[in-house]
């Protein structure tokens, strides 16, 4: 759907040009809804939507570091709408773990086998510190705690703002929540517009 012809980027047959491409690039990485972007620029908020649409498919990434053979990680629970959310704390970002994860090939099964039941019961605790083997490919528990996270704040706050999150699209909220939290607006944005060779 993504395609860049003179400059230019084709969707739904409307043209937009690369001045008010930038514009949108723009107010995306300011996190503004695609109502309000579609108000601010008097373009079609179902056009804003499916340039947002392109927009979030690129951005999106998973990474982990790792050292030697073992992997350190701290794997944190929290819940959003009723949904079970983990996610991977490394520094200062977080990796959120979901079907669509592929930095563990057996993480999902992992944390629904041996890490879902546990938080469930010891509802104080929201953390589990783990030791990955990339040879055996197992994780090893060295131990449950309890920590704060600024992540869940904001998410709260962010998926506030968006008017009809349904069961449908809530996973494309959280997934860009997350992104957004280790991301600024400036890097964001920058992203973008290389992805397009816009300058």
């Amino acid at each position: 759907m993504s395609r860049l012809e003179n400059k230019n980027i084709i969707t739904n047959k409307i043209k937009i040009e690369t001045s008010q491409l930038k514009k949108i690039c723009y107010f995306f990485s300011k996190d503004f809804t695609a109502s309000q972007t579609a108000e601010k620029l008097n373009i079609s908020r179902q056009t804003i939507n499916s340039y947002y649409k392109i927009f979030r498919e690129i951005l999106f990434d998973s990474y982990i570091n790792s050292k030697n053979g073992e992997i350190d990680l701290n794997i944190t629970y929290m819940k959003i709408y009723e949904k079970n959310i983990y996610f991977l704390q490394e520094e200062n970002k977080i990796v959120l773990l979901d079907k669509e994860s592929f930095i563990f090939p057996n993480i999902n099964s992992f944390i629904q086998n041996k890490l879902e039941q546990t938080f469930v019961n010891h509802k104080k605790n929201n953390s589990v510190r783990l030791i990955y083997n990339k040879y055996t490919k197992n994780f090893t528990i060295l131990g449950f705690y309890t920590t704060n996270t600024s992540v869940q704040t904001f998410i709260d706050t962010r998926l506030k703002k968006f008017r009809g999150i349904k069961k449908e699209n809530l996973q494309d909220h959280i997934k860009e929540s997350f992104f957004r939290f280790n991301h600024s607006n400036g890097q964001i944005y920058e992203r973008v517009l290389n992805h397009f060779h816009i300058f």
